[in-house]
């Protein structure tokens, strides 16, 4: 293992710390490692979401391997695809509350337990669906 690589926040940032997996710099490239990654406090317009659902897409195979062209460098924890439940709602957020079983696009995250994003990028689920009652980490 190369150093201390791990994704961190500060304190005052942070709202809980959850298992995840992160992409790393690895001695032959990137490796991907599962541990604890920190879930930032959601700010004005943002939600907090139990993952119980990952997408796997080629986007996210972009990603682990180092061709992903919009993330920063690493570490980070992939994922853009996620269906869970609402942890937390931001300021200003009122479409959705705590408990809400929801979809959502995220910039990076999804790979974990729980991941922060843009409210406007959850949509409730319809028609009575639940998304899986088991974590994908």
């Amino acid at each position: 293992m190369i150093g201390a690589q791990e994704v961190v926040l500060a304190e005052a940032e942070r709202h809980s710390t959850v298992p995840g997996h992160t992409i790393a710099r690895g001695p032959s490239g990137l490796d991907t490692r599962f541990g604890e990654v920190p879930v930032r406090r959601p700010a004005p317009g943002e939600v907090v979401i139990d993952v119980q659902a990952v997408g796997v897409n080629f986007i996210d195979v972009l990603a682990t391997t180092g061709f992903h062209p919009f993330l920063s460098a690493p570490p980070f924890v992939p994922g853009h695809e996620v269906a869970g439940v609402v942890h937390a709602v931001g300021d200003g957020v009122e479409h959705l509350r705590p408990g809400d079983a929801v979809i959502a696009l995220t910039p990076q995250g999804g790979y974990a337990a729980r991941v922060t994003t843009a409210a406007y990028t959850v949509a409730p689920l319809s028609g009575g669906a639940a998304p899986p009652t088991r974590s994908p980490c």
